[in-house]
């Protein structure tokens, strides 16, 4: 087993696994990791970037013009062409 540190200057401890690669954990080192700043920082951030996205979609629609109506007749007489070609 490897001991190293989880961040620089975190002072949580993990064992990696030199032959499987597998991440072992002591007891409180998976509390420690979740409760660690940089933990919290990036759920902080991933918060964020969902709202903005949210909002940008929100925004993205509001500008979108509707349909006019001859695109909707379009739209009407493509859909019944096809279907009468395949009856």
């Amino acid at each position: 087993m490897k001991e190293h540190e989880y961040r620089e200057k975190s002072g949580i401890f993990i064992d990696e696994c030199y032959s499987c690669g597998g991440i072992w954990l002591d007891g409180g080192e998976l509390k420690a990791i979740r409760n660690s700043l940089a933990v919290q920082q990036s759920d902080q951030e991933r918060t964020e970037d969902e709202k903005r996205f949210s909002e940008s979609v929100i925004e993205e629609r509001q500008r979108r013009p509707e349909k006019s109506n001859l695109s909707k007749a379009v739209g009407v007489i493509c859909r019944s062409m096809r279907v009468g070609r395949f009856s």
